[in-house]
């Protein structure tokens, strides 16, 4: 079983997620995430789907800095949906598969460190070929080597195998499927947040 369906690991995500958005502006998942809505100007009443939200700090930033969207964290972790729900009380979440999202139904679909885990190329064809407006895939661990899984350690001393994207194959991928208009590197080289439109 993944850590993720793990209690423990529901309970240090919420940890750390309230000590990032204490100074999100210095945390650079918050800032690329920021940057990236920056760049789609979300207008007021659109819909906005935070797909693997695990204990939904996007979530409350989006209710900080963009109050007007209709916000809804789904998650395949009961634990993390439970932590979300406590993390922001006036989010609507659900406890739903990553493969059963209907992205189409959201202008904005936020896709944040769970391809990696979903089935990776597959799910990322079905989002591609879903999306309504935008689709933010954030935290896209990539590299110049050939696309491959690899075992890492995660929360709370689990390790679990996770995937990293060949940046060359990962855009030629979406251009075939939508139109790649924005592409924010991390400074790191390895983290990639991507704004793909229709």
């Amino acid at each position: 079983m993944s850590s993720w369906f793990l209690e423990e690991v529901a309970n240090a995500q919420l940890e750390v997620a309230k000590q990032a958005l204490q100074k999100p502006c210095d945390i650079a998942p918050y800032q690329y995430f920021l940057q990236a809505m920056e760049l789609i100007r979300p207008k007021s009443g659109w819909s906005f789907l935070d797909a693997g939200c695990g204990t939904s700090g996007y979530g409350l930033l989006c209710a900080q800095h963009y109050s007007g969207l209709a916000y809804t964290g789904t998650d395949a972790s009961e634990f993390m949906v439970c932590r979300a729900e406590q993390l922001y009380p006036k989010g609507k979440f659900e406890v739903r598969e990553f493969n059963q999202n209907d992205f189409g139904a959201y202008d904005i679909a936020l896709v944040s460190s769970v391809l990696e885990y979903a089935g990776t190329w597959s799910a990322l064809e079905k989002v591609l070929k879903s999306f309504k407006r935008y689709v933010i895939l954030h935290r896209m661990r990539g590299t110049n080597e050939p696309s491959h899984t690899f075992r890492e350690l995660t929360y709370c001393g689990h390790s679990e195998d996770f995937y990293l994207w060949n940046h060359k194959a990962l855009r030629e991928f979406i251009g075939r499927h939508a139109s790649l208009r924005h592409e924010l590197v991390w400074e790191d080289g390895m983290q990639m947040t991507l704004v793909v439109g229709r």
